[in-house]
């Protein structure tokens, strides 16, 4: 049985479709960048790899689909090198053709939230704004996917009592383009040079992964969230 490759225009579609970067989560790999020796030439470690195998006895083979669904973008999935390799190991049973299909829609998704917001990987931003004499919390979701189990942060001032801590503001989940917000009583939170609160933001994506915006305005992935109520 020959196999169903893919044809230069399909490989070209699905790098296009993932920007160029490895569609496994845990990897993001970009997969195409400058030669440093050939300025005329670039490097493109990317592979537009099976979901379903292209001939039988291939990993993850399915009987059911015709040749040209085999050859077709929708039984693609742009990966780097290493991880190309790597789901089709044990004859890919580790990597379940639904496992595949779930990486290659997240990941597109994301690179379509990224083009037309100019959001990156995580799109949640939290501030503060004076109302009726307490503090009104904000916090904005720009993108078209939501966030998950977002809580606001904020450390109480020494001198407000002697609870001294940790106040936290509980949001949950934040729907798409929307802007939930809630109120602090004014002067329990520790305050920036300007006297608005100082805030961190905690939430978790649609692939699991948690993030923790600071006060400062960095972002950075986290390993572990505290349980909230």
């Amino acid at each position: 049985m020959a196999r169903d490759e893919f044809l230069e225009p399909v490989k070209r579609l699905l790098a296009e479709r993932s920007a160029y970067r490895c569609s496994n989560p845990d990897c993001q790999r970009t997969t195409v960048g400058a030669s440093i020796v050939d300025p005329n030439k670039a490097i493109k470690p990317g592979v537009a790899a099976h979901i379903h195998a292209a001939s039988e006895g291939g990993p993850r083979f399915n009987s059911s689909q015709t040749s040209d669904e085999r050859s077709s973008a929708s039984n693609g999935i742009w990966l780097c090198e290493f991880c190309a390799s790597l789901v089709d190991k044990n004859h890919g049973v580790d990597f379940s053709p639904e496992l595949l299909k779930q990486w290659k829609e997240i990941h597109e998704l994301r690179t379509f939230v990224e083009l037309t917001t100019g959001a990156s990987e995580a799109g949640l931003t939290g501030w503060c704004e004076e109302f009726e004499g307490n503090w009104k919390l904000f916090v904005k979701n720009p993108t078209i996917v939501p966030f998950y189990d977002c809580v606001v942060r904020g450390f109480k001032q020494e001198n407000f009592d002697a609870d001294f801590g940790d106040v936290e503001v509980v949001f949950g989940t934040i729907p798409p383009r929307q802007s939930l917000d809630d109120t602090i009583e004014y002067g329990i939170l520790s305050s920036d040079i300007f006297g608005y609160p100082l805030i961190d933001l905690e939430y978790t994506d649609v692939e699991g992964v948690h993030w923790l915006r600071h006060s400062s305005g960095k972002l950075a992935k986290i390993d572990f969230r505290r349980p909230f109520d």
